[in-house]
């Protein structure tokens, strides 16, 4: 899942994002297309397994 469209899905802004990142509250990305590649995304996986991790402290 790409930045922009992970924005949409956890309702976070870019820099809010990349903040939780530095302090280790957001899975870090992983770079796609080799290990000097720019472009970042996370797998579907674990952007659910957060949503679930938020929703059931939440509860």
């Amino acid at each position: 899942m790409r930045l922009d469209e992970l924005t949409k899905v956890i309702g976070l802004s870019k820099s809010t994002i990349w903040r939780r990142i530095r302090q280790g509250e957001f899975p870090p990305p992983i770079r796609l297309g080799g290990e000097n590649a720019r472009a970042v995304g996370w797998p579907r996986a674990v952007v659910w397994e957060w949503l679930d991790a938020r929703e059931s402290i939440a509860a």
